[in-house]
Parts: C-alpha cells; sequence; structure tokens
C-alpha cells in the first residue's frame, strides 16, 4: 500500500467525522434538513462511518423517512 492511499484515507475519514460532528450540532440546535445535508455528505464521503450513519438514520426516523432510516440502521448493523 502506498502513502497517498493512506494520506487519502485519513483525510477521507478527518472529512467524515467533522462532517457528523456538524450534522449532530446541527440536529441539537432543531436545524433537521440542515443536520441531515451534512451528515449525508459525512456518509457520502466515508459510508463505513458507524456514527454518521446511525445519527442520520436517527434524522430519518424522526422526520418519518422510515426507509431511509432502515437503510442507515442496517449500514450500522454491518459495520458494528
Amino acid at each position: 500500500m502506498n502513502g497517498c492511499f493512506c494520506v487519502f484515507h485519513w483525510t477521507r475519514l478527518c472529512e467524515s467525522r467533522c462532517r457528523c460532528d456538524l450534522g449532530a450540532t446541527l440536529s441539537a440546535a432543531v436545524r433537521p434538513a440542515e443536520a441531515r445535508e451534512a451528515l449525508g455528505r459525512a456518509v457520502a464521503v466515508a459510508p463505513d462511518h458507524l456514527e454518521a450513519q446511525y445519527n442520520l438514520g436517527n434524522l430519518h426516523r424522526q422526520a418519518a423517512e422510515f426507509e431511509a432510516a432502515l437503510g442507515c440502521y442496517d449500514a450500522v448493523s454491518r459495520l458494528g
């Protein structure tokens, strides 16, 4: 494995963590649309980010978007 992949991999995870934290903050501030966007980007950047998948699933569930929530929770069960 070359160094470029390691740098890319680390950067991808850092970006996902930052977007996940932003999504959690926006959710706590009762800004669900913005939180869903931030968490969606976190999952797009790193689909293996368990916390982002779980938090996005919770937002979908709260919005009665049950199919989308189940997709996120399925991903969490595969990752965990």
